[in-house]
């Protein structure tokens, strides 16, 4: 009885990580690519962590609209804020002052910009 050993050449391929679109083809529409939001700030907190509805594809996102408006007081604070812990569910509100009423309103829309 005689054996015989047979082999043959396989291929592996490893997966593209990368994703199969480039964000210029994004459809802005989806709210993983693109989403906007008002918060009402409370009289005397200054820090305010603000959620995505939608997780977004990447951490990689601009504002492209952000702002503190009060139309309600006749003399409103001009409050300065800045933005920290970025993420792709969401980021940090950080107010220089405290608001003087609860009539101060942030505005933001943010666009992802690279996945």
């Amino acid at each position: 009885m005689s054996l015989t050993t047979r082999c043959r050449n396989i291929q592996l391929l490893e997966p593209d990580p990368s994703p199969p679109y480039d964000v210029t083809d994004l459809d802005e529409s989806s709210e993983a690519v693109a989403e906007d939001g008002t918060l009402t700030l409370t009289e005397g907190i200054t820090e305010y962590n603000v959620l995505f509805n939608t997780e977004k594809l990447s951490d990689e996102w601009n504002f492209t609209e952000d702002d503190i408006t009060n139309e309600v007081d006749g003399d409103p604070l001009v409050i300065e804020y800045n933005f920290s812990n970025r993420t792709s569910t969401g980021f940090t509100l950080n107010l220089d002052s405290m608001p003087d009423s609860a009539n101060y309103v942030f505005r933001w829309a943010v666009t992802v910009t690279e996945v």
